[in-house]
């Protein structure tokens, strides 16, 4: 009998340790601290997210820790460029409950060398905005294109700007999202090459004609 209920317990604790708790909190600074929620299911794994946005020199920061579903984990950032020095980039990582308060801590920096492409670039909470014209920096090849839509907030938000491939690949699929959001459009395509570079091609070319003809 005795045999049997240790071998009823050894089946049962893996039962009673599923139940994840984590650290849930939000907050606009690196300081997110609070109580502990019990996971719901599909939930197996913390997560810390934060989300920076810098538009019109005004820097946003917000921190977001709780449950989360590891399908989702990724070390991979969202970045999208909409102005020259305006930009929405959000990540998220996977932690175990101990390790929360520590991991991701801090943002990586932002590659601010522009790559000769460029994209029409927009950002609105209200309504269709005229794009103008962003420089792409960085590994951003893609021109992005999202509109969404908020029930709670009954707003719409238009984004235009560059991003990076896998970024769009992200948003289309759903893996990733700029903000919650009950309905959304995404649209991406490579980027073009810089005007201006062709520019300079199309005056070199004409110098280089124009000098055969004074020959």
């Amino acid at each position: 009998m005795k045999i049997l209920l240790v071998l009823f317990l050894c089946t049962l604790l893996p039962t009673l340790g599923a139940f994840l708790e984590c650290e849930t909190c939000f907050a606009t600074s690196s300081n997110c601290t609070g109580g502990r929620e019990l996971c719901e299911d599909g939930e197996n794994t913390c997560a810390i997210g934060i989300t920076e946005k810098s538009q019109g020199g005004k820097i946003e920061f917000t921190v977001e820790k709780g449950c989360h579903s590891s399908e989702n984990c990724t070390s991979r950032w969202i970045l999208v460029t909409f102005g020259q020095g305006e930009f929405i980039r959000k990540g998220a990582n996977c932690c175990m409950e101990e390790n929360c308060s520590a991991a991701f801590s801090h943002l990586p920096p932002v590659n601010t060398t522009a790559n000769g492409k460029r994209c029409p670039a927009c950002y609105s909470l209200s309504k269709p905005c005229p794009p103008a014209v962003v420089n792409c920096t960085g590994s951003e090849n893609y021109c992005l294109d999202l509109t969404t839509y908020t029930l709670h907030t009954e707003k719409r938000i238009y984004l235009k700007g560059c991003t990076t491939e896998s970024t769009c690949a992200g948003l289309q699929n759903g893996m990733w999202n700029i903000v919650d959001t009950d309905d959304k459009k995404v649209d991406c395509r490579p980027a073009s090459q810089s005007s201006a570079s062709s520019g300079s091609l199309l005056f070199s070319i004409f110098g280089f004609l124009l000098f055969i003809v004074l020959l």
